[in-house]
């Protein structure tokens, strides 16, 4: 895929940022990204782009990690989902990693920015 919108690399780049800027929430650095998650490609757009760029995936892997928590989105290996305490609920297991990454990256967005799932 072709000229990506502009904010996809910074959302994919979000845990380099993290780690640069810890001084700055998980909000702050989705919403200063500002995704469209209504765009009809968005997961098309983030797969391709992770595609090519796995150790992206690899960050946002260990960012995933990182966020334990007892509830919101989790991703291991190549499921992702919902956990609240320790049950799962919505798991996808997906056939590539960057497939699982860009689910993961949507859970999460919607988790920080609504503490709900949009689709």
């Amino acid at each position: 895929m072709e000229g990506y919108p502009g904010w996809v690399r910074p959302l994919c780049e979000i845990p380099r940022t993290s780690r640069l800027h810890g001084e700055l929430s998980p909000r702050a650095l989705v919403e200063g990204v500002a995704p469209d998650l209504r765009d009809d490609h968005f997961d098309e757009l983030l797969t391709s782009y992770l595609a090519d760029r796995p150790r992206l995936i690899e960050d946002w892997y260990d960012y995933a990690g990182d966020k334990r928590v007892d509830q919101g989105p989790y991703w291991s290996d190549l499921e992702v989902g919902y956990r609240v305490g320790a049950d799962r609920f919505d798991a996808c297991v997906h056939a590539s990693s960057a497939a699982a990454a860009t689910d993961y990256i949507r859970w999460h967005i919607e988790w920080i920015l609504s503490n709900r799932r949009t689709r």
